[in-house]
């Protein structure tokens, strides 16, 4: 692809993102953006030249920024323009997993500018494949459940390997279809599908406490897929619950003692509208404040727990959203025409407390393989919009730190976890 003018109004809260073809011949002209700051006299052109770029400006005097230029094959350009000159123009570098994307004024932000990288945790013996949940105690102490293991992880905040809990089986303390672990005062839980049971270990020895089966007599087939504590003392639990066709709820509240209490949140109708069956469950995160907010795949919507119910908080479609599709009747999950349909719409993954203020809201965007995250505040308002990652997100401390896990479909055996923090935010 040649270059091409950009149709972009270009100004220091508005840069412009320009994209060529490492192989085409370099252009007679170059590419050329719309008015600076709307003076015809004041423009910009770029020339690309395979591995460098040459940049003509004229400017307003005094300007101070810098604007980041994207090419195909993830390179990128950065010019830092100093008062009408410029000062300075760093080469082609590879910016790994994340696209430059827009902040809520419509910036051109790369995930960098967005996230500060604090540290890295190495866990030696995991695969990242087979990691299926994370969770962080008060004091930044890291839990993992994988897979492969069937055991949960204690990582202790000076980076050592603890205590394990739980192990394959189908008994009390032992896992077998585990999805979801949490962290509840002294308490470390545990939730499997199969058997429904919830496991309880202590915090700090992983040793076994007890356990309960959550099973309801209205939906014996449910199968526990999300877990959180509430703030009054009980459990959530999420469900997948395959009756579709009528209204369901998809949150449960227990006792420690396995008690049913009540039910929450109602399942999306788009579910049944669109037979989108696969994607009728919830997720669940939960913040060190008591917060709890929970998310359903098959819609945009954010829900946050208050008062013993799940009230909406964001609900407006993000502009890179594409809703579900529709689904035959019947259908098997690993049928490849099923999973040509899973890729053409995104599918909301969680939305994670990130200290009292705020909260990350996260999708999955199947086609291009990667994790888009929204920064709102707890009343619903936007920090940052459309930071897209390769990374998956898996939890947060409370403090304003988010965990991810790089190369998370990779079968070697150690996963790395890179802690970010939001610029600009506390923590």
């Amino acid at each position: 692809m040649h270059p091409q003018r950009l149709g972009l109004n270009a100004s220091r809260t508005n840069p412009i993102s320009y994209c060529c073809d490492d192989g085409a011949p370099p252009p007679a002209v170059g590419a050329s953006c719309a008015p600076w700051q709307t003076r015809p006299q004041q423009w910009l052109s770029i020339y690309y030249f395979r591995s460098r770029a040459q940049v003509l400006c004229r400017i307003p005097s005094g300007t101070h920024t810098s604007l980041a230029f994207k090419t195909c094959g993830t390179r990128l350009i950065t010019v830092l323009f100093v008062l009408g000159s410029v000062l300075s123009i760093s080469g082609c570098r590879t910016v790994e997993n994340h696209p430059p994307q827009t902040d809520p004024a419509g910036n051109t932000v790369e995930f960098a500018s967005a996230f500060e990288h604090v540290r890295d945790i190495v866990v030696p013996g995991i695969t990242p494949s087979s990691i299926i949940d994370a969770t962080l105690d008060s004091v930044g102490n890291l839990y993992i459940i994988d897979s492969k293991s069937l055991q949960i992880t204690k990582i202790m905040a000076g980076r050592s390997l603890a205590a394990k809990a739980g192990g394959a089986g189908a008994g009390p303390g032992k896992l077998n279809r585990p999805f979801r672990i949490a962290i509840a005062g002294d308490k470390l839980i545990a939730l499997d599908a199969r058997p429904q049971r919830v496991n309880v270990y202590d915090k700090k020895t992983a040793e076994f406490k007890t356990s309960f089966l959550y099973q309801l007599p209205q939906h014996r087939s449910m199968a526990g897929i999300s877990l959180a504590p509430n703030p009054n003392g009980n459990l959530l639990v999420g469900a997948f619950i395959p009756e579709f066709g009528k209204p369901v709820d998809l949150v449960f509240e227990f006792d420690l003692l396995g008690n049913y209490k009540q039910s929450l949140l109602p399942r999306e109708p788009i579910v049944d509208i669109q037979n989108i069956h696969l994607y009728a469950g919830v997720n669940m995160r939960t913040g060190k404040f008591g917060e709890v907010y929970a998310v359903q795949p098959s819609s945009a919507t954010v829900f946050r727990l208050a008062d013993d119910r799940f009230i909406p908080i964001v609900s407006e479609q993000p502009a890179f959203y594409r809703v579900p599709v529709h689904y035959p009747p019947k259908y098997l999950a690993d049928d490849p025409k099923i999973q040509a349909l899973n890729s053409q719409w995104t599918q909301h993954y969680a939305a994670f407390p990130l200290d009292e203020d705020s909260f990350l809201d996260v999708f999955y965007d199947p086609q291009q393989d990667s994790f888009i995250s929204q920064v709102y505040t707890t009343s619903g308002q936007p920090v940052l919009n459309a930071i897209s990652s390769k990374a998956k997100p898996l939890a947060t401390d409370g403090d304003g730190l988010l965990f991810m896990l790089y190369n998370h479909r990779d079968g070697n055996d150690t996963s790395v976890f890179k802690i970010y923090r939001v610029r600009g935010r506390k923590g």
